[in-house]
């Protein structure tokens, strides 16, 4: 697999993620992380994104579709200073999600909020572990509260293929993973714009294909490309300039009224 700067302007000329990638998958050996036994697994897409994150101290950070929780773990577990709010709206992938929280001793510092995040508001994220379907409450998670201020940083690994496009997988959880049946692109960048801080950073993989739909979509809520990255799985697509993947970087900028 090999990483390279994009010829998209702006971008930054940034060293491949190999090492980055290696140190993460190190990381993971010494998690407990349960996944469906049928349903959706994640595969490399989350250690590509969290390998091109490096947060800075006292970060809060939400992720949206978390799944089973395996990217807010090697952010945690990686880097201690941070806190991480994370979103998943299907309810046996959250219950996997929040159980991988517990057994990995991070329930302080991670959240998990079983929810649809286009119906949640930003005064919900209290400092506890929420879920719409059980109200019980578990241990305190952090002192400050991160309301009415917003994320300095959102994460997502989102649904890559438009709905009705491609063959529609029997498995619903994987449906849902894989296509945009609950969360569209513009929902999804319209939710990340409303839940980021000004000046906060998006954080993305998607695929290449669909690249200048995400970079359309994202101007329309105000955040700018500061870097994107492509990600070539084979040789051929590299020789061919046809990457699979990109890694893209944004940052809210404020709305100007005219």
């Amino acid at each position: 697999m090999e990483i390279s700067t994009s010829k998209f302007t702006p971008c930054e000329i940034i060293e491949p993620l190999t090492n980055n990638i290696s140190e993460l998958l190190e990381i993971a050996k010494g998690i407990q992380i349960e996944q469906p036994d049928k349903g959706y697994r994640f595969s490399i897409d989350p250690f590509l994104l969290v390998a091109d994150i490096t947060p800075k101290e006292g970060e809060e950070i939400l992720d949206i579709g978390t799944g089973c929780g395996i990217m807010p773990l090697l952010l945690a577990t990686k880097y201690p200073c941070i806190n991480i709010t994370a979103v998943e709206i299907q309810n046996e992938l959250a219950e996997i999600a929040q159980n991988n929280i517990k057994i990995n001793n991070l329930c302080r510092r991670i959240k998990l909020t079983n929810n649809d995040i286009k119906e949640v508001q930003l005064k919900e994220f209290e400092p506890l572990y929420i879920d719409k379907h059980n109200t019980t409450k578990h241990s305190n998670f952090r002192t400050n509260s991160i309301v009415n201020c917003g994320f300095d940083r959102i994460i997502s690994n989102p649904p890559y293929k438009k709905r009705g496009s491609g063959r529609l997988n029997s498995d619903i959880q994987k449906a849902i993973a894989r296509h945009e049946i609950r969360l569209t692109l513009d929902e999804l960048i319209f939710n990340a714009a409303r839940f980021l801080k000004i000046d906060g950073i998006l954080n993305l993989i998607y695929p290449f294909c669909r690249l200048k739909e995400l970079l359309h979509t994202i101007s329309k809520y105000s955040i700018e490309p500061i870097q994107i990255k492509y990600v070539f799985t084979t040789k051929l697509q590299m020789s061919n300039d046809e990457p699979k993947f990109i890694l893209m970087v944004g940052k809210k900028r404020e709305t100007k009224n005219n």
